[in-house]
């Protein structure tokens, strides 16, 4: 999926608000802030990689331990759609994703979010005959869409990871859509932001 930079590692041990996950009991635990790192995208979703006997580590060093390559993919390997609510994607990569999936992100609208590495949340709306996938493709172009809150807060929303919160049923209209989008900011607190803020 890439190479991420840790940034700062820090612990905690009282209870913990996670924006997804809701609070967390009070355990010890480590929060890594990460950046993606663009040293390796050619080969994101392609480099199949043996972790050895630390794969379910949170971080490994990369210069200190040397990995075998199992396979190089010509292409990614076109995966079945995931269910809409467990979908999440750099939007950097979404032009390399299968055009099966766009298909299926042209079929459905609603809400969704922008996460930044520095914890930074966006909760957006697509409403647009081509959903999902027509709104996201405006990120492609510039970064930003044409969206004034992310271009005041100056944030390149092509190096955000972009999840469906809620898609949309048929008979839901564009202000039905846009008013989820207001309860999710909501719900997730004071670092979500609405991209319709303004």
């Amino acid at each position: 999926m890439g190479i991420y930079d840790v940034l700062k590692l820090s612990r905690m041990n009282g209870p913990y608000h996670e924006p997804l996950l809701g609070d967390l009991p009070a355990e010890d635990r480590s929060l890594h802030e990460t950046k993606h790192s663009h040293r390796m995208q050619e080969y994101e979703e392609k480099l199949v990689i043996e972790w050895g006997p630390a794969k379910l580590a949170w971080r490994q060093l990369a210069h200190m331990q040397n990995k075998i390559v199992l396979e190089i993919r010509a292409q990614r390997k076109d995966e079945p759609f995931p269910p809409y609510l467990n979908f999440m994607h750099k939007v950097r990569g979404l032009n390399g994703i299968h055009p099966s999936w766009q298909v299926r992100l042209k079929e459905r609208k609603g809400v969704y979010l922008l996460t930044f590495d520095d914890g930074m949340q966006y909760v957006g709306s697509a409403t647009g005959e081509q959903g999902f996938w027509q709104r996201w493709c405006d990120y492609l172009t510039n970064g930003h869409g044409g969206n004034r809150v992310l271009i005041r807060d100056r944030r390149d929303a092509r190096d955000a990871l972009v999840s469906i919160l809620e898609f949309s049923g048929s008979a839901q209209t564009g202000p039905d859509i846009i008013k989820q989008e207001w309860l999710w900011k909501e719900k997730l607190g004071i670092k979500a932001k609405s991209l319709d803020s303004e």
